[in-house]
């Protein structure tokens, strides 16, 4: 078979506006014959790739592109062999210059992509024009990981494939392009305007590891932005390429990011445990294309008698049951009425969590939903308990009161620290129709914070 073997940094005379796919690779494991394989099929033809060997053992990589045969025919496909191993981040800016001025996607070699991963990361990218990178989603990448969430797993869950998983995403994205501190680089676009603003990845970081965070921050100190491509999922085997990134080499490097840009890790803290915003949202919609979507019914009321409500509470989690589109929980108070254990013994595969239980280790689920309102001073006190629950989860629904609706949001709080400021004579304040608790002799003296109620309920 014969394949274009350019000479290391020649210039392959790619025009401005054209993407070249930039792949490193040592040969090992097969995974280049899976990767290649989806490239092949899901990239238009015009669209030329750079496969570099970074002096894999033996002529393995070579081997495994004749293997390909007839998926090469017509396919700009260019073959570097370097004579000893440099590592990532030189033979990266070697491909970066001989692919000049077009734009690159840099992938690894232990990725796999499907239908619609090349026009969607372009599109991403050029959806705005200070864009210097978009990132695919995969389930294994950091702040990029669907479906669970900063948790890089190195499978798919369990039904899908890389082909399936791709196109359940790519028809449930919103295409947010939230952004993102920096590239992630199993996959990613990056435009040419951004390497000729910043410059080549820096060989301080060689053989490999943080030369991506230093160019994105780079990037980002000059005005530019990195995004993801939450309409692109891209299959990541993870740590199974470059040995090199030992854990001493990762070290030294860290330390290096954090003195140049002391702000990095807060913004890549910030990112991953952020509760709302576009990235959050592009994330979820991922991962619930992913898995059935989560749901916490709030049935803390169900140990107060029958009434209305609990028939209400009851008849809706016997109804999202009967769905079984959900993985279903109801929070529960330690002792429910017999009616509602009968109902709820009858409910296989719920979940019950007792409202006592609930703390900061909490599972997050997709949706809390409260179908019931609270009517006694006494309740708001532990709702403030309930509400710093729901902060830990993504959405909450609620159904308060009309008196209550203005000022329902005084009572989310975000850690049992700031709850502690939250005032019982503030509560009588915004609440007034329940008139003034009889415990209370002078609403002016009353100054117990919400942490002696939790912790001193009498």
């Amino acid at each position: 078979m014969a394949m274009p073997k350019p000479h290391a940094g020649e210039c392959l005379g790619f025009g401005r506006g054209s993407v070249a796919i930039c792949l490193l690779t040592r040969g090992l494991d097969d995974l280049l014959s899976s990767c290649l394989r989806g490239v092949l099929a899901h990239t238009p033809a015009n669209v030329p790739v750079l496969l570099m060997d970074d002096c894999g053992p033996g002529d393995t990589v070579e081997a495994q592109l004749v293997a390909l045969g007839p998926r090469l025919h017509d396919r700009d496909l260019y073959f570097l062999r370097q004579a000893r191993s440099v590592g990532f981040v030189e033979n990266m800016n070697l491909l970066f210059a001989m692919s000049a001025p077009a734009d690159v996607i840099i992938l690894n070699d232990d990725c796999e992509v499907a239908e619609g991963w090349f026009d969607g990361l372009r599109a991403a990218a050029y959806s705005d024009s200070t864009i210097a990178s978009a990132t695919a989603l995969t389930n294994h990448g950091s702040v990029a990981s669907v479906p669970h969430r900063n948790q890089p797993v190195g499978s798919l869950p369990a039904g899908w494939t890389v082909d399936t998983a791709a196109a359940a995403i790519r028809s449930a994205s919103r295409r947010l392009y939230p952004h993102i501190p920096t590239i992630v680089g199993h996959c990613a676009f990056i435009k040419r305007s951004a390497i000729e603003l910043v410059g080549d990845f820096d060989l301080e970081f060689a053989p490999g590891y943080g030369e991506e965070v230093d160019f994105s921050q780079r990037c980002l100190l000059r005005g530019m932005s990195h995004v993801l491509a939450d309409d692109v999922f891209v299959f990541h085997q993870g740590s199974k390429t470059f040995n090199v990134r030992m854990e001493k080499l990762k070290a030294d490097h860290e330390e290096i990011i954090a003195k140049r840009y002391p702000n990095y890790h807060g913004m890549v803290l910030a990112a991953a445990s952020s509760r709302s915003g576009p990235l959050e949202r592009a994330l979820g919609i991922a991962s619930r294309a992913l898995r059935q979507m989560s749901v916490t019914i709030d049935g803390s009321c169900l140990g107060m008698g029958i009434t209305g409500t609990q028939v209400h509470i009851l008849e809706l989690l016997r109804g999202l049951h009967r769905l079984g589109t959900m993985r279903l929980r109801v929070l529960l108070p330690r002792q429910c009425t017999a009616y509602a254990r009968d109902v709820l013994n009858s409910l296989h595969d719920v979940e019950e969590i007792l409202v006592d239980d609930v703390d900061d280790s909490t599972e997050r689920t997709d949706v809390v939903h409260r179908p019931w309102q609270v009517a006694r001073l006494a309740i708001h006190i532990a709702l403030a308990g309930i509400l710093f629950f729901a902060s830990e989860i993504d959405e909450f629904h609620s159904r308060p009161s009309p008196e209550v609706v203005e000022h329902h949001t005084n009572l989310r709080v975000h850690s049992r620290d700031k709850c502690a400021g939250y005032r019982l004579n503030r509560l009588v304040e915004y609440f007034p129709f329940f008139g003034q608790p009889p415990f209370v002799e002078n609403l002016e003296q009353v100054n117990i914070s919400a942490t002696e109620v939790f912790e001193n309920p009498g």
